[in-house]
């Protein structure tokens, strides 16, 4: 949907002496609605600030803040652009390149900011919609100036974190797969795998070494519990890398606005798999409807894993090994062997090992 620059982002306005705020991840809200900026796309359609045609709905407002926690496009690294001016960033893009070139002020005023920029000689200040301010989500307006003053809250892992919100729980743990566009550092209880081989029948896990991801690296968290609050981390602006054998690969986007969708990654059954589980343990699946954005994108700052396009729907640890895990209990009544060809008494509960059972490898735990 197209809408003038000035419909969108800000308008006319008087300015004082600007603000000085210090670089670094902040969550920015509108005081009057209580939403939050986020950054949902990357694209302007092409339209140019000049021409009064910019497309600016890549820069949305929502709330709860329990889900802008759980939000990397609402984690905001504010970052000088010159003395008086800033850039407010943001998976892998930001304002200053989604309007074409502005780059916004920041003035106190009672109980806020005026965040503001000029173009061609015009000042105009950054709004949200007043006209829903009741909703959960909205758009820049110019309409309504009690809805011209922001709040900026330094994320700092109290009641502004940045979390990992699981999605699936197996083998007694939660887990998510997490892909953004800022290097992390795991809290604590929390670990990072990632996928380095996959076939028809299964993938293999691997430890993700060190406890700071890189940016941009799709991954595997293992979470400490079961909500964002549970699994806090810490964004960094260095460290961290994407191995080069990581299989997985993420998206930053998911927008369901019409001519957003270029930076969307429209799930092939074929050959992708998403998170998921199977008998009790963790595997990756063929996604449901239900599982995507208008039942066509992948969920944004997910991941999904590449499979060759003879792979089954659903693939597991064990189906890459060949290797199957059972629980010691539920052999008592089935004749198992040793590597060897030695049969274990009926009765006896066998050590954990590998061992054979109805012509396959079984792991007893």
């Amino acid at each position: 949907m197209k809408k003038t620059f000035t419909s969108i982002l800000f308008v006319a306005f008087a300015m004082s002496a600007t603000a000085q705020i210090s670089e670094g991840y902040y969550h920015i809200m509108n005081n009057y609605t209580g939403r939050y900026l986020n950054i949902t796309s990357r694209q302007s359609n092409g339209g140019s600030v000049g021409a009064a045609n910019a497309d600016l709905d890549a820069l949305e407002t929502q709330k709860p803040l329990d889900d802008i926690c759980a939000d990397p496009g609402s984690c905001i690294y504010i970052k000088n652009h010159s003395d008086d001016s800033y850039d407010m960033a943001a998976q892998g893009t930001s304002v200053g390149s989604i309007s074409g070139g502005l780059y916004p002020h920041f003035t106190a005023v009672d109980g806020g900011y005026n965040i503001w920029g000029t173009y061609k000689g015009v000042k105009v200040v950054l709004s949200d919609s007043p006209q829903s301010a009741s909703k959960n989500s909205g758009h820049m307006s110019q309409k309504g100036s009690e809805s011209q003053v922001w709040s900026v809250y330094k994320i700092d892992g109290g009641e502004h974190y940045m979390g990992i919100k699981p999605e699936v729980n197996v083998d007694g743990y939660y887990w998510a797969t997490f892909y953004c566009g800022f290097p992390f550092r795991l809290g604590s209880g929390m670990k990072a795998y990632y996928i380095v081989n996959v076939n028809d029948g299964g993938f293999e896990l691997k430890e993700y070494s060190g406890d700071v991801v890189g940016a941009t690296c799709p991954i595997l968290i293992r979470c400490k519990g079961s909500k964002a609050s549970d699994n806090k981390i810490t964004p960094l602006t260095s460290g961290g890398s994407d191995p080069s054998d990581n299989k997985l690969r993420g998206i930053f986007f998911s927008s369901s606005v019409n001519g957003h969708t270029d930076y969307n990654n429209k799930y092939n059954a074929s050959t992708q798999r998403v998170l998921g589980k199977s008998g009790g343990k963790l595997a990756f699946v063929k996604a449901s409807s239900g599982d995507l954005i208008k039942s066509l994108y992948t969920e944004h700052n997910r991941c999904w894993l590449v499979v060759p396009s003879s792979a089954e729907s659903t693939l597991t640890e064990a189906g890459y090994t060949g290797i199957n895990s059972i629980d010691a209990d539920d052999t008592a009544n089935k004749k198992i062997y040793t590597l060897q060809g030695v049969e274990i008494p009926e009765g006896t509960t066998p050590r954990p090992g590998i061992y054979i059972q109805n012509g396959k490898k079984v792991v007893i735990k």
